[in-house]
């Protein structure tokens, strides 16, 4: 029994780069892998395709390689890559990450002239603003064998304030 993953292309006119903790990077073209994972350490972040990451041997695409006009880019920390790690594993990353790419508005657009690759500021870079993650906190009841603890003295006077 097979298993398919399909998934429609909305083509978009730049290059779109999906990092591994969802941010989004728009590059025009031309660009190169060298290019995208410029300021990184290459041993360390790779680039692969959907397919690459779907198939029985994930080998990223190699630096020299120019990425394509409407593709979509995984950049992926090399520590991901294990030998017990199958392609079924990698279908939800590649399903997240997807859906994070076509629902971002825009995250870094960047020129490949190599005033960006030096670091010189580049006059359509932007970056997407992000709100800060807040965790969602429940309130821990706390419970005493021996006597009434804070929050059980809280809920008798409310519940006793409620029958008044």
């Amino acid at each position: 029994m097979g298993g398919c993953f399909s998934c429609k292309s909305s083509k978009f006119n730049n290059i779109r780069v999906v990092h591994f903790n969802g941010y989004v990077q728009e590059f025009e073209n031309p660009v190169t892998v060298r290019q995208v994972t410029a300021g990184q350490l290459p041993s360390k972040n790779l680039v692969f395709t959907a397919a690459q990451l779907l198939s029985t041997e994930s080998k990223p695409l190699k630096a020299d390689v120019q990425l394509e006009t409407g593709q979509l880019y995984f950049l992926l920390p090399y520590s991901i890559l294990q030998p017990d790690v199958s392609p079924v594993d990698f279908l939800a990353l590649v399903k997240k990450l997807s859906s994070k790419a076509k629902s971002s508005r825009r995250g870094q657009v960047k020129s490949s002239g190599t005033s960006s690759l030096l670091g010189q500021s580049n006059p359509i870079c932007r970056t997407q603003a992000r709100t800060p993650w807040k965790p969602v906190l429940d309130t821990i009841r706390e419970k005493s064998f021996n006597r009434r603890s804070e929050s059980e003295l809280q809920d008798m006077d409310s519940e006793i304030s409620r029958k008044a």
